[in-house]
């Protein structure tokens, strides 16, 4: 999260919510750095709208551990569906295969 003004830290395990208020505080405070790649990746995610994150080929691929879901392939789509306000996430789960829609 150095993008945003943030110690640059792992977040493995962080939740999706969370990363997302970080990043609009950083926006806001204009701490952000947007030429940072995998920043600009969630802001152009953003300004294309919720409905072409949605309609991308690849869907996010989520596991489950103790109860709690993780997203294993499409992490910086999730925080930007988050950032436009987006109540759940909605994808395949990595071991199963099967749909899976879980609130953001």
């Amino acid at each position: 999260m150095g993008s945003i003004g943030d110690p640059p830290t792992g977040h493995f395990g962080s939740p999706i919510v969370a990363m997302a208020a970080r990043i609009s505080a950083g926006l806001a405070t204009h701490r952000a750095d947007a030429t940072n790649l995998a920043l600009a990746r969630v802001l152009e995610l953003c300004h294309g709208g919720i409905d072409l994150i949605r309609s991308q080929d690849e869907p996010l691929a989520l596991s489950q551990l103790r109860g709690t879901w993780f997203v294993r392939e499409g992490v910086h789509r999730a925080i930007a569906l988050v950032l436009l306000g987006s109540q759940v996430i909605e994808g395949i789960a990595f071991e199963s295969g099967r749909l899976v829609i879980d609130a953001a």
